[in-house]
């Protein structure tokens, strides 16, 4: 269609040149049968000399109807171009009739100036007669003009009439095209609208994507950093870091709740694009409508883009505005459904989440709370196995404390045994000689010093935590003052030990080797205190508590006590520290150098002792604790120095002892029968039973050792007794065993190792009594 359309324009533009060339070619023709015409008809020289003929008359008239034909086709182009300007307006059949008419007036216009070249040039007849009469051979030729010139008249006409028809074509075409081009000027507007909307859905595709791999780039990156980081601080502020290099967001942090009060938030990580803008984070924690507490409530990701709204404040919207955070997305950290925290991000208008963004962050916070109470677990676990080794420890000194301490009763027991012996023995002794005898002297001697040795094995027994405890009236500054010594033994030589007794301090009711357990336990974590050395004060005061002074006490109460007090100056103890110092398994010291149990021993047996304590610290301050114990309302009668043993006969009593160390059996049986009781001696159990079984109706009384080689003494007893209900209990014993006292036994007395012959004459004229 396109190249017809080119071909036909080509052919309008060169319709004037072929009109002259038409023109040209009947001009040639007519000169040529004018030629011809004066060869033949006139004889006038030959064909080519007619041809150039030398006449001017006979020039001219060719001339002149060669100038009509051009004129003719002057006329043809200019009716041509007239239909071509006005083909709207012009009447085309009307044109055409003028082009035929045209070309007859062109004929007979030739016609006549033929008769007048004729007339004028060959003088044969009048113009008139040669106009209406011509002869037949002019008549031929001019005949033959009017021909070619109608003939170029008829070829002109055909030629604007194959042009008409070229044009209709061309207007039908060039409507086709119209309506071609419409048609594909509508498809490619709809292409192109379409083509617009594709490239619009591909860069937000394309920016969609670059946004949802730069999200799992920052989501795989902090799975990276929950493998590596082990530590709950450092991993959410690497993780937050991580969020604001990678998405480019301005705040970014870690919300969990304040453990003071679970309405306040504390923010436990946080990152900021621009250090100013930790003034506006700051705001969110003092803001009353907190977008968070939302996201915590209802436990789901919030999202908002209008953040300036949730702040009153119209200068921190205005601010908010000006830095265009508009985004605020909260995503909570739920774990075993357990509220931990949130995830919080300050965003701009263009960085809004789009549907799998918000998928990939709440599998952030997803994986950062899973990750979280994987570290708490991990940190649970780590502390337990650090518990149970400490504990395991401690079971180990515990088990060597029990192990030396079961020593050191062994020892105490045998030492007791000797004691009670030389006691006994001496007791005898002094029985046989006068008391203002020098023999009798020494005797009481040797007597002393055996109490001082009995001092010593009950410093043993303390040591290994089986002295019973048996209150009896106690002086606690002469009993501090007794344990002196064996405190300048404990301590190290770089502690310097200061006393201050008051040698009219009240009597308590007291166990005295608890009481002396107590203030070894104080000593020793003085001396732990100092590592460098110091001062150490050992203070008895007698006190009067009014009811002001209880305030200031915790656990007091209003009386007269007597104050025991033990003062360091070494590294002392935080507020911290003195809220747990009783607590069991509770140590200042370093792992591996305290079971942690010597401060709860001594407030157990302060309060079973009806006391309270008192115990100030401060850090590099050294520390002081103060022991108050109940002071007795009545003074306590003062011991004689020698018993009376006449008061105390045995009066033909049976006694049955049961003793497996050989001296104490031999002294004690001696010195019971001098004073009037029958005795029966074994060593072991069994020998006991047997025994028993054959004197059963003369003994009264059992004395037995708790220590035996083959059997408790305890166990013993109530064997014996369910033989014969009547038969009373004396037990001794340098210490009591895990078995305790005997709770199933009746009218039972205790005896400690080690005694004197008056004590045990003493117990049993008390138990033949009760």
């Amino acid at each position: 269609m396109m190249g017809l359309l080119k071909k036909q324009k080509e052919s309008h533009r060169n319709n004037p040149v072929r009109l002259a060339m038409i023109g040209l070619f009947f001009s040639l023709f007519y000169w040529i049968m004018e030629s011809v015409r004066d060869v033949i008809a006139f004889s006038r020289g030959t064909l080519i000399e007619r041809l150039v003929p030398g006449e001017p008359a006979n020039l001219s008239m060719r001339l002149l109807v060669v100038c009509s034909i051009m004129g003719f086709g002057l006329l043809a182009h200019w009716i041509r171009f007239r239909i071509e300007i006005y083909r709207k307006k012009v009447n085309r059949n009307f044109l055409m009739s003028h082009l035929f008419w045209a070309g007859i007036g062109f004929s007979v216009l030739y016609w006549i100036l033929e008769t007048v070249r004729e007339t004028w040039s060959l003088d044969q007849k009048s113009l008139v007669s040669a106009l209406v009469n011509p002869d037949l051979m002019h008549t031929g030729m001019r005949l033959m003009a009017v021909c070619v010139i109608l003939l170029f008249a008829t070829y002109v006409h055909l030629l604007m009439d194959d042009r008409r028809k070229a044009e209709r074509e061309f207007k039908q075409m060039n409507e086709q095209m119209e309506l071609l081009v419409d048609e594909r000027t509508k498809a490619l507007s709809t292409f192109n609208i379409q083509l617009e909307q594709e490239i619009t859905e591909r860069i937000r595709t394309e920016e969609k994507l670059i946004r949802i791999n730069s999200t799992l780039k920052m989501l795989s990156e902090c799975h990276e950093l929950l493998l590596r980081i082990q530590e709950e601080k450092q991993l959410l502020n690497a993780i937050c870091h991580k969020v604001v290099e990678i998405e480019n967001f301005p705040m970014v942090w870690v919300d969990f709740e304040a453990l003071s009060d679970q309405s306040a938030l504390e923010c436990h990580a946080q990152a900021v694009l621009h250090e100013e803008d930790l003034e506006i984070l700051a705001w969110f924690y003092t803001n009353e409508t907190n977008p968070v507490h939302q996201a915590i409530q209802s436990q789901k990701p919030l999202v908002s883009v209008n953040l300036p709204s949730h702040f009153s404040d119209e200068n921190k919207r205005q601010r908010l505005q000006e830095q265009q955070y508009t985004l605020f997305a909260s995503f909570p950290l739920i774990v075993n459904q357990r509220m931990l925290g949130t995830l919080n991000i300050v965003g701009h208008e263009d960085q809004r989440f789009g549907e799998e963004e918000m998928t990939l962050y709440n599998e952030l916070a997803i994986d950062l709370a899973f990750g979280l109470n994987v570290l708490k677990m991990k940190c649970e676990q780590e502390s337990t196995q650090r518990e149970k080794e400490h504990v395991r420890k401690q079971l180990i000194q515990s088990q060597k404390l029990e192990a030396i301490g079961i020593l050191a009763g062994g020892v105490a027991h045998d030492f007791n045994n000797m004691l009670t012996a030389i006691q006994v023995s001496t007791d005898l002794a002094m029985m046989e000689v006068d008391e203002k005898s020098p023999v009798c002297r020494e005797l009481n001697e040797i007597h002393q010093i055996s109490m001082r040795g009995a001092d010593l094995a009950r410093q043993l027994l303390l040591f290994s935590q089986k002295h019973p405890i048996e209150p009896q009236p106690l002086d606690l500054s002469m009993t501090v003052k007794q344990l002196h010594k064996m405190l300048t033994r404990i301590v190290s030589s770089e502690i310097k030990i200061t006393n201050e007794y008051d040698l009219n301090s009240w009597k308590v009711s007291a166990d005295r080797g608890a009481i002396e357990q107590v203030i070894v336990n104080l000593v020793v974590n003085a001396q732990e205190a100092m590592p460098h050395g110091g001062e150490l004060k050992l203070i008895t005061k007698n006190v009067v508590i009014e009811e002001e002074q209880c305030k200031q006490i915790p656990e007091s109460r209003p009386g007269r006590f007597v104050r025991v007090t033990v003062a360091d100056t070494g590294v002392g103890m935080t507020e911290e520290m003195l809220q747990r110092i009783f607590e069991p398994f509770f140590s200042t010291k370093t792992p591996g150098k305290g079971a942690g149990l010597g401060l709860s021993v001594v407030y157990g047996i302060v309060k079973e002792h009806q006391g309270f304590l008192q115990i100030q610290s401060e850090q590099d301050q050294g520390t002081v604790c103060q022991i108050y114990l109940p002071a007795l309302d009545v003074p306590d009668r003062q011991k004689v120095k020698r018993i009376p043993f006449d008061a105390y006969q045995g009066q033909g009593k049976g006694i049955l002892m049961v003793e497996d160390e050989e001296k104490v059996r031999e002294f004690t049986c001696k010195g019971l029968q001098m004073n009037g009781y029958d005795v029966f001696t074994a060593s072991t159990g069994t020998e006991a039973e047997a025994l028993f079984d054959r004197e059963a109706q003369m003994i009264d009384i059992i004395f037995s050792d708790v220590g035996l080689p083959d059997i408790n003494g305890i166990a013993l007893s109530e064997r014996l007794k369910k033989k014969k209900s009547s038969l009373k209990v004396l037990l001794c014993s340098g210490y009591m065993d895990d078995l305790g006292r005997p709770s199933s036994l009746t009218e039972t007395i205790y005896l400690q190792k080690p005694y004197t012959l008056g004590d045990v004459l003493e117990k049993l004229q008390r138990l033949m009594e009760a």
